[in-house]
């Protein structure tokens, strides 16, 4: 299913955290992104251009009485860790 959302060969996309308010009206996405030929946002605003596609999938394939308003957000945890990565190796060559 991922690959009729994003699919230019060389990007790899993962889903990281799903986030819904109380009453499942909203669902934020958010997504891992490792890529060498786009931008982040680039494909963050194609995924939620292709929100409504998504949610449709999402319709057909769960069962409940509301399906949310998608909203994809890039995860930028793991670059704060291998931001603390960095650091803690500095420290222990030092």
């Amino acid at each position: 299913m991922s690959k009729d959302f994003y699919n230019d060969g060389s990007t790899i996309i993962s889903i990281t955290d799903v986030a819904t308010s109380r009453d499942f009206a909203h669902a934020k996405i958010l997504v891992s992104i490792f890529t060498q030929d786009n931008s982040i946002d680039s494909i963050i605003d194609d995924l939620n251009q292709k929100k409504s596609l998504f949610q449709n999938r999402l319709s057909k394939s769960i069962r409940t009485s509301r399906i949310p308003k998608i909203k994809f957000e890039y995860d930028n945890s793991s670059e704060f860790q291998k931001q603390i990565d960095d650091l803690i190796n500095q420290i222990s060559t030092e």
